[in-house]
């Protein structure tokens, strides 16, 4: 017994893996199409079928089911004749990462300032203007903070 369980684990890795890049379309009448998801609208969703150059559109009230990789371990979606139109989208872009980074970097200088000593101020004035460099790193930092937050809104 022992020499076949090595075989049957090998058997269910091979024909146990799922595809789950690949959005699903579920009918009501029980078929289901696998793809990718190329435009949604209010009353049809259109798919690219995997491996194959065909469009399919299905209106919403055909639909049952549509799974796709960012709803699969969480909960099916289900398409209905009064749906919203449903945005897909396949990640963030470039300026999502560059607002993080912003707003990280924002985190970090802020983290600096608040920890910078004033070591050759001798008179009121060297205080005046090391308070004044503080007040414009400050703007700096605020000025990341929006500027990023702002990167990753428009993503």
């Amino acid at each position: 017994m022992r020499r076949y369980l090595s075989l049957l684990l090998f058997i269910g890795l091979a024909f146990g893996q799922v595809d789950s890049t690949l959005d699903i379309i579920i009918l009501k009448n029980g078929e289901s199409f696998k793809g990718e998801i190329v435009s949604v609208d209010k009353r049809s969703v259109s798919l690219q079928v995997a491996d194959s150059e065909d469009i399919l559109t299905f209106k919403r009230t055909q639909i049952k089911k549509i799974s796709t990789p960012e709803n699969r371990n969480y909960e099916n979606t289900q398409a209905s004749k009064n749906a919203s139109p449903t945005n897909i989208k396949k990640g963030h872009g470039t300026s999502y990462y560059i607002g993080a980074l912003l707003i990280s970097g924002s985190g970090l200088y802020g983290f600096v300032n608040k920890n910078s000593k004033c070591d050759d101020c001798r008179t009121i004035d060297d205080i005046q203007d090391w308070i004044k460099r503080l007040d414009k790193q400050t703007d700096i930092q605020y000025g990341m903070l929006v500027l990023g937050g702002l990167l990753m809104a428009l993503d």
